[in-house]
Formats: C-alpha cells, sequence, structure tokens
C-alpha cells in the first residue's frame, strides 16, 4: 500500500498467475497450499528468533539507490526485523554496484539480503523457476541445489502432459519456497505502459521492451 500505492498484490511465489499457461486450477491449487501469508504474525516471528537464538552479527539489506520503492521497502524489512531483536543495516548503494551483486559471488558475500526484480518471458512456471535452480546457473546466486526441488524440475522439462507437469513443478515450488524459504517473494508489481489514442505499437510488457525493436513500431497503424 505505501510503495506501490495499491498497485501490487501479495506473492507467494516467482511463478506468478501471469505464468499460468495450463493446468491453472493445479497452479492455483498449489499457490494456495504454499500456506505464505500477506500478513506478518511478528509474534510468532519473535518466538522463532529466540528458538533460534539472535545472532551477534548485523544483517546487512542490499538495495539500489535510485529506485525509490528499492529503498522504501528496504527499511521497511529492516524496521521490521529490529522489531524482532535483530540488528539490520541497510546498505543503498548506486545501480552501477548495485548491478555487481548479480555476477560477483564476492559482493554477494558482503551482503545477507538483497532485493530485485524478477520477471519471466513466456507463461511457463518451469521457465520462471528453473533459471534460479539450474545446477551452476548464473542466476542461481546461493547455489540452492536441493534435489527435491532439482530433480522435479529437470522431469518436468521431459514431461509432455500438461497437468503432469505442472504437478512436477508445484512440488519443486513447495520446496523451493515454503520448506527451504531459497527466496522469500514479496509483491507482483504491475509493467505500467502508457498509451493514448494518438499514438500505438508501444510494447505492453517487460520481454517485449527487452527483447524486441519496439521503438520502430511506435506509431504503427
Amino acid at each position: 500500500e505505501r510503495v506501490w500505492d495499491g498497485a501490487a498484490s501479495p506473492l507467494s511465489s516467482i511463478a506468478t498467475p501471469t505464468t499460468w499457461g495450463y493446468a491453472r486450477e493445479t497452479f492455483a491449487t498449489a499457490s494456495q497450499e504454499l500456506g505464505i501469508e500477506p500478513t506478518a504474525d511478528l509474534e510468532a516471528a519473535k518466538a522463532l528468533v529466540r528458538q533460534a537464538g539472535v545472532p551477534a552479527a548485523t544483517i546487512t539489506v542490499w538495495s539500489s539507490a535510485e529506485r525509490r520503492e528499492a529503498s522504501t521497502t528496504a527499511n521497511y524489512i529492516a524496521d521490521v526485523g529490529r522489531q524482532l531483536g535483530l540488528k539490520m543495516k541497510v546498505r543503498t548503494v548506486p545501480l552501477q554496484e548495485y548491478a555487481t551483486w548479480a555476477y560477483d559471488p564476492a559482493v554477494r558475500a558482503r551482503t545477507d539480503l538483497a532485493l530485485t526484480l524478477w520477471w519471466t518471458d513466456v507463461a511457463e512456471p518451469l521457465q520462471a523457476l528453473w533459471q534460479i535452480v539450474e545446477p551452476d546457473g548464473v542466476s542461481n546466486y546461493n547455489r540452492y541445489g536441493n534435489p527435491a526441488a532439482v530433480q522435479s524440475l529437470a522431469r518436468a522439462f521431459g514431461e509432455a502432459d500438461d497437468t503432469a507437469r505442472a504437478r512436477l513443478v508445484a512440488q519443486a515450488q513447495h520446496v523451493m519456497f515454503a520448506e527451504d524459504l531459497m527466496c522469500i517473494p514479496l509483491v507482483n508489481t504491475p509493467t505500467l505502459t502508457w498509451m493514448g489514442r494518438r499514438i500505438t505499437g508501444g510494447p505492453v510488457g517487460v520481454p517485449g521492451a527487452f527483447y524486441t525493436p519496439w521503438a520502430a513500431y511506435v506509431g504503427a497503424p
């Protein structure tokens, strides 16, 4: 509500509803079964912190300085962490430096949490999830490798039946987000495209803006 002015929706998996290009009921049920609620239970969280033991080290949250929603969210996360008794610090850096987090393991070693964007190119949850668990993949930032998730997704690539493939993907998704918390989805945000009656042809999604010569089509009939 504060950061996106009500334009975002709570998210439980990076395989968002827009990726459900088939077996939508299977994926909808799987999303509900993740059991991730949009409203935090601070008292339950405090109990977990006490059970685990409060770490002596400060937890650093890495954020981009150029994006207001990123820095605001990072500070919100840090504030919640402090309420739980954790030592939290937000490190806001220029975008050029922030981008090195994705490519330099040494930079990632200096951070505990990093806010990042994620998007998908096709309506396929398998494509959304595989990129962050692929063994030695460039987007597997924390070298995640739970066989229960990785093998289910690998098997899904060879499954021609949509429902059977959806079940394999859902199994992996549950391990990744409900059990391992290998990354923590926050919100699903829309891609905003300004349009009018006097201009046409602009892309209405991120993939189109990235992978096509979209400017050539602006103004086309």
